[in-house]
């Protein structure tokens, strides 16, 4: 991430928290950073990019620590669920103020864009959560974890309201802790009845094989992150860059796309370091091996 758009994430975050999202103007952003701006649009198409900019940080964040978490932590049980659940509400916390501030933005909510980076976030995130609980418990008890799913997401959605919109200060690590044991004991009891379970890898995003949102779905959410970016190049190549995406965009929208076509046309993308990361992106989301 350049400076400068790192600088401006920084201030409009600030900005959202202090006067809310509708309060605040691009102009204003401009004017806290120190810069000029038509330099705010060079980086974001407008505020609600900005937003998306913010959202895909925290994203990231959990993404990060989930994919560490799943790597490298020798533990299992309630241990490894109360130490995921203690990091994960300790950045709903530090987020408290910026989801607050988004919450409170009707228009925010009925974004398209925004929705996409939700819905993204959701299949990708479910899936690794799945492979958590895998490792927590054992695959003895498969049938059972995207109901246990459903109830760690739950937890998640409440306690984070809880903190979020009626600001209350809650200690994360019993939180942490009610939930892990909560989770075990509500595995131990479905184990040991006749109940059958009440939802199945189609009934959620967590499940990649039945995922909601296709590839090119995905890859269409990706081009458009990729258009934005490619602001910061010069004249010449963004006019490339964008017109090798929208090479890319009619292919995705036909039904059989040409893979080889669109192997080629990522291909055509790796000179530009600045969309290097939306590159891995598209071509992950696609199942593409990058040239």
């Amino acid at each position: 991430m350049s400076e400068k758009r790192e600088k401006i994430l920084a201030v409009a975050r600030q900005l959202f928290i202090e006067v809310g999202v509708s309060g605040t103007t691009i102009a204003e952003i401009a004017k806290r950073a120190g810069i000029a701006k038509g330099s705010v649009y060079s980086h974001f198409t407008s505020k609600q990019a900005i937003v998306v900019a913010l959202m895909n940080q925290s994203i990231e964040r959990s993404q990060s620590y989930l994919t560490n978490l799943l790597e490298g932590n020798p533990h299992s049980g309630k241990t490894l669920m109360t130490e995921y659940f203690t990091e994960e509400l300790s950045f709903m916390n530090e987020d408290r103020s910026l989801n607050q501030a988004i919450a409170m933005d009707d228009s925010l909510l009925m974004n398209d864009e925004i929705m996409d980076v939700i819905q993204s976030f959701r299949a990708e995130y479910y899936r690794k959560q799945i492979v958590l609980l895998r490792k927590a418990y054992g695959e003895k008890h498969e049938k059972w974890l995207t109901d246990i799913l459903t109830l760690l997401n739950g937890a998640f959605h409440e306690y984070g309201l809880y903190m979020t919109l009626d600001n209350a200060n809650l200690d994360v690590k019993a939180c942490a802790e009610v939930v892990a044991l909560s989770l075990e004991a509500s595995l131990t009891a479905l184990s040991k009845s006749t109940l059958q379970p009440a939802l199945n890898a189609e009934s959620v995003y967590a499940i990649e094989s039945k995922s909601q949102l296709s590839r090119q779905e995905k890859a269409s959410a990706i081009l458009k992150n990729m258009l934005s970016q490619a602001k910061q190049l010069t004249a010449e190549s963004q006019k490339e860059v964008t017109e090798t995406c929208e090479l890319m965009a009619q292919e995705l929208a036909k039904e059989q796309p040409n893979k080889v076509l669109l192997r080629a046309l990522i291909a055509n993308l790796g000179p530009y370091p600045e969309i290097h990361r939306d590159r891995i992106e598209l071509a992950e989301a696609l199942d593409i091996a990058v040239i």
